[in-house]
């Protein structure tokens, strides 16, 4: 029959497994390697220090500014700030490192909001927005929001073009961060 399909077993003269006959052997290698290399979970405490890293970086990369003790309070207390009353708060792992992150909020009368959505630069474009992204708006979908909105800023062009992508459509301001220049939303039902 098909000798084993581990690839550094395989030689020229070796019968090949049934993957490699097909040509798989390298989709199924890519497949098991993602698998393996990549996680999205939920918050544990034992993130707190990673998470305060990663925006730090990413914020200092974007030219703004970091503040623990104002405008990022938030990330001290994520529970508090994000799992309490229904909400989510997802990292994007790649061999143990933190490169992305996504928030879902409540705010009331119906509709939750999209925070903390940051893939690290070199990671972009690759798949890792576009995961926490659906998954996020599957969990807002199959929670008791008609809707999720988002704020964000025109420097953001790819996350823009990614929101517009899965649907999302700009509104009206809808609170007052400061920080914030382009408003949208996505109909969660119906």
């Amino acid at each position: 029959m098909y000798k084993n399909c581990e690839p550094r077993t395989l030689s020229p003269g070796n019968t090949p497994c049934k993957w490699t006959q097909f040509g798989l052997q390298a989709v199924l290698d890519a497949v098991v390697t993602h698998m393996y290399e990549d996680e999205i979970i939920s918050y544990r405490p034992s993130d707190q220090q990673d998470i305060v890293q990663f925006f730090r970086a990413a914020f200092e990369a974007m030219g703004f500014s970091f503040d623990l003790s104002s405008k990022d309070a938030d990330l001290k207390n994520i529970p508090g700030a994000y799992q309490s009353n229904a909400g989510l708060f997802l990292l994007a792992r790649r061999r143990g490192k933190l490169i992305g992150t996504i928030a879902i909020r409540d705010i009331g009368g119906n509709a939750c909001e999209l925070k903390r959505f940051y893939v690290a630069s070199e990671h972009q474009r690759r798949g890792v927005g576009s995961s926490l992204l659906k998954r996020a708006v599957d969990y807002a979908k199959n929670g008791r929001w008609s809707c999720i909105r988002l704020d964000t800023s025109f420097r953001s062009a790819a996350g823009i073009s990614l929101f517009r992508k899965h649907g999302f459509v700009e509104i009206p301001r809808y609170n007052d961060d400061p920080f914030a220049e382009i408003f949208m939303e996505l109909k969660a039902s119906g």
